[in-house]
């Protein structure tokens, strides 16, 4: 997910300034070092965002990788972080954007409307998240008990790290404990303060389960409305 949004994050979110050194020219986009220092900044503070933690722990772990919990998910998102990994990814999606570009592919109407939705889910996701990071607050007595307990169960990734190292581990682990509690009050709380008139002469439920064009189509499709079932179905391939 975090790897997924991040991606939508470069490509919904383009950095204007093009000051700085010409790296390789990729179609009619040049990459200068300006344009990719503010992109890999960009980088950095969404993954301590999304990450909900903080940039000094995710560089004390780029640079120490023996510290690293046993966490796959975590290992993953500080190797993206190595300026020459990132560069790669970031060069394929301008060379991919380049040739679909070219095709015009960027106008297309369906591809106008993801790249408006992508940009909603990024929107909406750092916008909770800083509601989140307002609303979780950690002692410095709960980083020490928590490290404490974090040593235990990890003496060989957490043994050797100094105490202020631990605890930065440790509030990352208690942040994300927390937003599993926090997370839906926070939504409620900003679904609040936003004012919602409904048409009380429209009839939304009978829209979305009997009229909405889109869903019909799929309906029929399906079968949905056949007396058997049909041929057996193949289960999607999860996206890459």
């Amino acid at each position: 997910m975090l790897q997924r949004i991040l991606m939508l994050l470069i490509l919904t979110l383009p950095l204007a300034c093009k000051d700085g050194e010409t790296i390789e020219d990729i179609g009619s986009y040049s990459i200068t070092t300006k344009d990719f220092e503010n992109h890999y900044s960009v980088l950095v503070e969404k993954v301590a965002q999304l990450r909900n933690g903080d940039k000094s722990t995710f560089a004390r772990l780029m640079c120490h990788p023996e510290r690293m919990p046993d966490d796959p998910y975590l290992r993953e998102v500080v190797r993206n972080l190595e300026p020459k990994e990132f560069y790669e990814r970031y060069r394929e999606m301008r060379i991919i954007e380049q040739a679909a570009r070219k095709e015009n592919f960027q106008d297309d109407p369906i591809v106008k409307r993801m790249m408006e939705q992508a940009q909603l889910e990024v929107l909406t996701s750092l916008f909770v998240m800083k509601k989140l990071e307002k609303r979780i607050k950690i002692s410095d007595e709960e980083s020490a008990a928590k490290c404490v307990e974090l040593r235990q169960k990890l003496p060989d990734q957490l043994g050797p790290l100094t105490l202020d190292e631990c605890k930065k581990i440790a509030q990352g682990f208690i942040r994300e404990e927390r937003m599993r509690t926090e997370m839906p009050r926070v939504r409620e709380e900003i679904k609040e303060s936003v004012t919602i008139s409904k048409n009380q002469k429209f009839d939304r439920d009978d829209f979305l389960a009997n009229k909405l064009e889109t869903y019909k189509v799929l309906k029929k499709t399906g079968g949905c409305d056949a007396d058997s079932a049909g041929p057996a179905l193949e289960t999607p391939a999860k996206p890459k």
